[in-house]
């Protein structure tokens, strides 16, 4: 099983031009989409750093998040190692 760590200096912002990708809706119930440019693989991370999902998208896709227990979570671009939060509520 993938696991991840989680450092001390990770720093998670909240403006959208320092994003290589876009997700939505956030919050989240049933399924998180994602668009980027050009392929990129993507891990959906739990807080304590455990990988749940991990996805190859091209331009655009989406990762379903309806199995999952409400919280936050991190969605992290694995080819750039950018991360955005998700919360995913009910």
């Amino acid at each position: 099983m993938a696991s991840a760590t989680l450092e001390d200096n990770l720093s998670i912002t909240s403006d959208p031009k320092n994003h290589d990708f876009k997700i939505y809706p956030n919050p989240v119930a049933d399924a998180v989409h994602i668009q980027v440019s050009g392929s990129s693989t993507f891990s959906l991370i739990d807080f304590s750093g455990k990988i749940l999902v991990t996805t190859k998208i091209t331009g655009s896709g989406s990762i379903a998040v309806n199995n999952f227990s409400p919280g936050i979570y991190y969605l992290k671009n694995n080819t750039t190692g950018k991360l955005q939060k998700v919360l995913i509520s009910r």
